[in-house]
Formats: C-alpha cells, sequence, structure tokens
C-alpha cells in the first residue's frame, strides 16, 4: 500500500484565513497520484473550485478562492490515460485507474452461491457489490407547489463545458462470458443473462405515485436536440436455434390480476405521436389480434382515456369482417367481397348517389 501523503504533514492549516495553496501544491507533487488524504477540518485555497489537480480523499474540506466547500472525494484527470482492455474482461484494470477513487473487482462463485427458487425470478442483495439503503422519515413528500420535496439515495450531477463528448452521468456495461449447462428446454428467456439496470418499486401503503424512471429534458431557450430514450441493437443471428429468441425494443408487461390503464400515453405538444417513417418494416407497420379496436374519438379524462366513444375499426373473427363504426353506424367489409351499409346509407360518388 502507498504511503499516505496527508495535506497537513506538508504545511496545510484548517483555518478561514490561512492560505493552503503552497501545501496542496506540494501534497499533490509528493502523492504522486495516490491521493492527498485531508484530515478533519476545512482548508481555504486561492484556487477556482475546479483548479485542484489530482486526487483529494478524507473527512475535512478544501474550499475554493471564494469559499465554496468541494466535495470530499476530488479527483483530476489532466491527461490521456493509460487504457484497460475492457473487452476481455480480465484486462479491464490494466489501465491507468489513479483517478478513479473506487475501482473495484466483485465476484460471486460457488455452485450455489446465486440460486434459483422454484423457476422464480430471484434478486439477492446480498450478492451487491455495493448496497444502499435509504428511508426517508423527514415527512415530506408531495406537499409543496412544485410536486414534493427531492430525496435520493444516489445523486449524480454531471456538467459538460467541452464542445462534443459523449459524456455521461453513469455508463454501465455488461456481457456474457460463459453458460452453464441448461436445464428444461431452450428458452434463453428463462432469466436476463445480463441486466443493465433492474429494479423494483412497491408500496405498503395506499395513496402513494410510484414512478421509477423519470427523465427531465430542457434547453432553457438554447437550440439543441433531445432524444429521451435511445435503444441501439445490433443483430446478426436470427436462426431461431432457441426459444423465444425474439427481440423487442420495448415491452410494458402488467402481470398482475386487474388492467393497467395505459401502455403508452403521451402528454403535451407532439407533432406526431408515433413516426414510423425513418424504420425499415418487414412485416407490418402495426400489428393487433383480431376484435382489437382502434378508436377514433375518445375523450381524454384524468390521466388516461374517459372514453373510447363509438367511432372505431376493427377485424370482427366471427363475422369475418372488417367494421368501421362512425358513430355506432357500421360500415362493413366482408371476405365474401361485400360492402355492407348501415340502414339508410349509400354509396356517393362526386357527390352524387350511386347505390
Amino acid at each position: 500500500m502507498p504511503e499516505i501523503t496527508s495535506l497537513t504533514a506538508l504545511g496545510g492549516v484548517s483555518s478561514p484565513s490561512f492560505d493552503n495553496t503552497p501545501a496542496q501544491v506540494a501534497a499533490e507533487s509528493a502523492a504522486a497520484g495516490n491521493g492527498v488524504y485531508v484530515p478533519p477540518g476545512t482548508y481555504r485555497d486561492t484556487r477556482a473550485y475546479f483548479g485542484l489537480n489530482g486526487r483529494y480523499f478524507g473527512e475535512g474540506h478544501t474550499v475554493d478562492a471564494i469559499g465554496n466547500k468541494r466535495a470530499r472525494f476530488v479527483s483530476t484527470i489532466t491527461s490521456r490515460p493509460a487504457l484497460g482492455t475492457p473487452a476481455a474482461y480480465d484486462g479491464m484494470f490494466n489501465g491507468d485507474w489513479s483517478g478513479c477513487h473506487f475501482p473495484m473487482f466483485h465476484r460471486v462463485t460457488g455452485a450455489n452461491t446465486a440460486w434459483n427458487t422454484n423457476g422464480a425470478y430471484n434478486q439477492f442483495r446480498e450478492l451487491s457489490a455495493v448496497m444502499v439503503q435509504m428511508r426517508n422519515e423527514s415527512g415530506y413528500g408531495g406537499t409543496d407547489a412544485n410536486g414534493g420535496a427531492g430525496v435520493c439515495a444516489v445523486s449524480v450531477d454531471v456538467s459538460n463545458v467541452s464542445p462534443q463528448p459523449n459524456y455521461t452521468g453513469c455508463f454501465w456495461a455488461g456481457g456474457v462470458i460463459g453458460m452453464k449447462a441448461t436445464v428444461g428446454n431452450n428458452d434463453c428467456l428463462s432469466n436476463n443473462a445480463v441486466g443493465i439496470y433492474t429494479g423494483m418499486v412497491g408500496t405498503n401503503v395506499s395513496g402513494v405515485y410510484l414512478n421509477p424512471i423519470e427523465i427531465n429534458l430542457a434547453d432553457y431557450g438554447n437550440e439543441c436536440a433531445a432524444i429521451g430514450a435511445v435503444f441501439n441493437f445490433t443483430r446478426e443471428n436470427a436462426s431461431g436455434q432457441y426459444q423465444n429468441s425474439f427481440w423487442a425494443a420495448f415491452r410494458p408487461n402488467s402481470a398482475g390480476s386487474k388492467d393497467c390503464d395505459v401502455a403508452f400515453a403521451p402528454v403535451g405538444k407532439w407533432k406526431y405521436a408515433l413516426d414510423l417513417t425513418m424504420a425499415a418494416i418487414s412485416s407490418g407497420a402495426i400489428v393487433a389480434k383480431a376484435n382489437q379496436r382502434v378508436y377514433l374519438n375518445a375523450q381524454q379524462g384524468g390521466q388516461f382515456c374517459a372514453a373510447p366513444g363509438a367511432s372505431y375499426v376493427e377485424y370482427n373473427s366471427t363475422a369475418r369482417k372488417i367494421v368501421l363504426s362512425v358513430e355506432g353506424k357500421l360500415y362493413q367489409f366482408g371476405e365474401d367481397g361485400n360492402l355492407y351499409l348501415p340502414a339508410g346509407g349509400g354509396v356517393y360518388v362526386g357527390g352524387t348517389k350511386v347505390a
């Protein structure tokens, strides 16, 4: 283990009037990338908020030239680090990780360490690399004009001042590098092999709003582009070797005994709710089962459709007809080649009734 370089050992003093800049510069040089330990206290310097060079950690705070406290863990990377070989997995840490506070490797092994009970999908928190449990007992949550207090177990704030890099708050990567012998059939959807994000949100009380994922995008008056979520797929094998080896970009799954209200519900101003013009669709743009209707005059109420109305299109499998309902009047196109009109209806061409 490298020797710890303490800020106070190089002349640092916890005092609102003492300038710790020379001590910090000396400590950064002495630490040689291994980090500067900041003892309890507040250590003022004359550099800007982002002016530290190197890695700092400890119970104390460094304070910038105008009095803003920096985080207790500070790291600065000023040159391109040597890279590992993440594609090889065992070469991930061959690179230069001196600017990273918490590089970790977590291994779960043993035949029965991670087990399956009765074919159920299980989550064992005790096998986690990092476990955070948080409990909010403040009494706040939805009482102010802005929709409630925001309390986070993990908060990530990202600021980008470079022209055009790919800069993300969180990056997750997963891959399958081996597989144990399977039991039963070749159903590759029995459980997910790798999950980037898997969560469970529930409630033990009534009258709450469950919202596991919320993404807020705003241009603040500046011209920019925005896409709420992008899923990039690269499929090179569609041999059908395994059962259920389908690919789906988005799949809401309602598994309870009661109907959920809406699977997809845009709110606010949109030019188009669904745009398929950029897709290369090989089979059908929209696929529906028999007797599933598309309503054309629904009424909104509350958070979703209050009344679907009486205008719709469907394929009636019993009558074997495509049915167009206009406020209850049925126009039917039968498989027998006939067009069935409602009583009193007619066929007009250019405003003239021809049948």
